[in-house]
């Protein structure tokens, strides 16, 4: 049978599971989310020169990064109704821009990342259902990822107020006053040390020396996202020497040209050239397109 593609509608999964969002989440909330930081990445800004790097190593790493955050200098907890969340020194929140449903006034939030819930649900039986959580995750995310949040509503760098977001009773979700938190407020800070990056890895080199393999993994909260696609890239990248050597390399816009490809010792040439914008940014995109395969 031919392969046929299919694309599943928020709609449709809410048929297989109409009590995802509970009454009180389909209460109004006393504020809402205008507008969310991204996560983003400098794809270019690895060390330059030529390394030559053996199968199975990763060959780049760029740390995932909000647009707009807050790296918290001392540790302290987020109240927010019965709820709260402990946050350590040194933690990045998200930066939010809230608004409040009853005066439509903005204010900056600076939130805990949202769990990705979507990943704990990949094995249950509507994953299960649906081949697994790549295909569904995105329509579950804002009924499932609790966030707890810091207002800062008078833009002084000092938050004063407390929410939570996307989880909880009315009560929670209502912004309380809080005794002043200092928020180290930045532009492009990073997400974690560790735990959230960009990284390109040499898969395999041929035996013959013909080509090589690289896979991207974007890697969120310690856990590798699943998908077969980011943007145009897919996941798996083949490089052949067909054409001749060096070959220029666009692996979600991270460029690099393969030098040369060593099928003895299973290793490559790879030279981070100079000749690209160091300050690209990409996109690291929260939804997927849902489909199902057959």
């Amino acid at each position: 049978m031919e392969n046929k593609i299919v694309a599943v509608t928020t709609a449709m999964l809410c048929a297989f599971a109409p009590t995802l969002a509970s009454a009180s989440e389909a209460e109004a909330p006393p504020v809402k989310v205008a507008r969310a930081s991204p996560q983003l990445a400098y794809p270019n800004s690895a060390p330059r020169g030529t390394q030559t790097y053996h199968r199975g190593e990763v060959i780049m790493t760029v740390p995932l990064m909000w647009e707009i955050g807050a790296k918290l200098p001392q540790a302290t907890t987020i109240h927010a109704g019965d709820d709260s969340e402990d946050i350590a020194a040194g933690s990045v929140l998200q930066g939010v821009m809230l608004t409040e449903s009853a005066s439509h006034r903005d204010e900056m939030a600076y939130c805990t990342p949202r769990k990705a819930a979507e990943r704990k649900a990949d094995s249950g039986m509507l994953g299960a259902l649906l081949g697994g959580g790549s295909l569904w995750r995105g329509a579950i995310r804002g009924a499932t990822d609790r966030q707890y949040c810091l207002i800062d509503s008078d833009d002084d760098g000092i938050a004063d107020h407390s929410v939570e977001l996307h989880a909880g009773s009315q009560t929670a979700r209502t912004p309380i006053a809080i005794a002043p938190v200092q928020l180290g407020r930045d532009r492009m800070i990073p997400i974690s040390e560790h735990d959230d990056c960009i990284e390109i890895v040499l898969v395999d080199v041929s035996a013959n020396g013909s080509s090589a393999k690289f896979r991207i993994n974007v890697i969120q909260q310690g856990a590798d996202r699943v998908f077969d696609t980011i943007g145009q890239t897919p996941r798996l990248t083949y490089v052949t020497a067909k054409k001749g050597l060096p070959a220029r390399t666009d692996i979600f816009h991270a460029l690099f040209d393969v030098v040369s490809i060593d099928g003895t010792g299973r290793t490559a040439d790879v030279k981070w050239p100079d000749d690209v914008d160091a300050k690209a940014i990409v996109p690291i995109d929260d939804g997927l397109h849902i489909v199902m395969r057959w």
